[in-house]
């Protein structure tokens, strides 16, 4: 083997790494879009044990605390998701770019409406005026500064309850409003109740991080889902009127049309993503007088494996096999290939 060829092939090999991890990361990218969509699915299942419920009030321990949820408000909130998606399943066009998915107002009602019942109550409020001004709306994920600022803001709201800023206030405090009571009552001094708000916003974060993955996650494949060409728009019958429980039903099984639906909609976007970065069939064209084909695909929950035969007329002797292997965080190792996969 030629040592002029080593640049050649260290050129071939980066172009590789570059077009099987764009497409690994598209493929774990969908996959989580179709499990955002089953976690939503169970949230409203969520929503319809609570209507199902005798009592119209009453309180759900979780280890942070009470929350008292209220049906009625369950029942607005439901209304307000069911808005949320009929919005999302509109048909994209140039005159919708950039449109919001809902007015503040809405989106600062379902959130304190459902917070109580997924034990998010502190650190919710303040998230309605960012999912509203931020550009992305609802669609990116929160970022660390979000968070952080989200955090923040709930600490202080939370350590206000008692008392203005400047105005006396009690020796401690169990945190009462929005719908949240603690279980005990914390002292002011030496910052044990500052301490314990921290500890109480940091498990929120938790929980309300998971269910803005579910809602989130679901948005963006509805956003994918509308730009198609073939799309269809569909929505969903609604009124004020409306029965929540079959309304409930008719959103989870809108979405469970989708989770079917949603391989051929990986198949479009994966189609064009391979026009986009010159993958044609099982081949992906280099530059002249270089082949790499993709011989065998394997793929687990963890991570990409790839068995691929390097073709170089130029500079190489004889073709050369790899082995591509790409975690799930992206991470990838090449490898000579000595098998006959």
């Amino acid at each position: 083997m030629e040592q002029s060829g080593q640049p050649q092939r260290e050129s071939t090999l980066a172009s590789l790494y570059q077009i099987v991890t764009h497409r690994s990361h598209l493929l774990s990218e969908q996959e989580s879009e179709r499990q955002a969509i089953s976690a939503l699915i169970e949230y409203l299942q969520v929503f319809q044990e609570e209507l199902a419920n005798k009592r119209n009030d009453h309180f759900i321990p979780f280890d942070t605390g009470l929350y008292q949820v209220d049906k009625a408000q369950i029942s607005a909130s439901l209304y307000l998701i069911a808005l949320l998606i009929n919005e999302a399943l509109r048909k994209k066009s140039i005159a919708r770019t950039g449109r919001k998915l809902m007015v503040l107002s809405d989106i600062a009602n379902m959130l304190s409406y459902i917070s109580p019942c997924f034990g998010i109550a502190n650190i919710s409020p303040a998230l309605a005026l960012m999912l509203y001004e931020r550009p992305s709306g609802f669609l990116d994920p929160l970022s660390d500064a979000e968070w952080q600022m989200l955090s923040e803001k709930a600490v202080a709201d939370m350590l206000q309850r008692e008392g203005q800023p400047g105005q006396q206030r009690g020796a401690a405090t169990y945190f009462s409003g929005r719908s949240f009571y603690a279980i005990k009552t914390y002292q002011f001094a030496n910052n044990e109740a500052l301490h314990k708000a921290e500890e109480i916003v940091a498990t929120e974060k938790v929980r309300l991080n998971l269910f803005l993955e579910a809602l989130q996650g679901t948005l963006r494949f509805l956003d994918r889902l509308t730009l198609l060409p073939q799309y269809q728009e569909m929505l969903l019958s609604i009124n004020l009127e409306a029965d929540r429980t079959i309304l409930a039903e008719q959103m989870i099984a809108l979405l469970m049309s989708l989770l079917g639906d949603s391989v051929s909609v990986q198949e479009e976007h994966e189609q064009k993503s391979k026009r986009e970065i010159g993958i044609v069939e099982s081949e992906l064209s280099l530059p002249a007088l270089v082949n790499l084909q993709i011989r065998k695909e394997e793929h687990t929950s963890e991570q990409h494996i790839y068995h691929l035969t390097l073709t170089d007329s130029t500079h190489l002797d004889e073709p050369i096999t790899f082995l591509l292997r790409v975690a799930e965080s992206g991470e990838a190792e090449l490898f000579e290939d000595d098998s006959d996969g």
